[in-house]
């Protein structure tokens, strides 16, 4: 998915960057064919990126996607989704991403420095990491609460910690990035 929104709406392919676009990208799923598209789309502009940028995380992903996918646009902002692992998001981190999680910005040490609500050009943004995200590379791991036997309890748990964060925040964010969208409505709703 790849999409660029400004004030006023949407912005058509091929459109000016400046600093009122910011250009959503979801669900690379390390697909290399689609990268030349994708920044020439994203230019110079800010970045969301609320992850899936690997199938899995693991070495010879974070080889082969890191400095591309760092090098997309003017600013990279990301969370990881559920085919991320901490090491892939920590490489990006490395690169110059700003990578966010409940607690803060992830460094590429894998340290977490606050504060959780970053100001990026004239937004107040928030993020937090996948449940599903990898701790290391471990395929055939689950990917889903649906893949759970105790999952739509495990959601509800995870739907009440998300709300009762970004409840909390202060600043309150403008943008807030998840990548799991039933996880994103539900803390919406609430």
């Amino acid at each position: 998915v790849i999409s660029a929104v400004e004030s006023g709406g949407a912005v058509p392919f091929g459109g000016a960057p400046d600093a009122s676009r910011a250009v959503l990208l979801s669900d690379l799923h390390a697909n290399l064919l689609a990268l030349p598209t994708i920044e020439r789309f994203a230019r110079s502009d800010t970045v969301f990126a609320p992850g899936d940028f690997g199938q899995e995380g693991g070495p010879g992903e974070i080889a082969l996607l890191a400095d591309r996918v760092a090098g997309i646009g003017g600013r990279m902002v990301a969370v990881s989704g559920n085919h991320d692992s901490r090491a892939l998001m920590r490489a990006l981190a490395r690169r110059g991403v700003l990578v966010l999680t409940e607690r803060g910005r992830l460094e590429g040490s894998g340290r977490v420095t606050g504060p959780p609500v970053r100001r990026v050009g004239g937004l107040l943004v928030a993020g937090a990491a996948d449940p599903f995200e990898a701790r290391a590379s471990q395929p055939g791991r689950p990917l889903s609460f649906d893949a759970l036997p105790d999952g739509d309890a495990r959601r509800e748990a995870t739907v009440a910690r998300l709300t009762a964060w970004l409840q909390g925040l202060d600043p309150a964010p403008y943008v807030v990035l998840l990548h799991e969208s039933s996880l994103a409505t539900a803390v919406a709703q609430r």
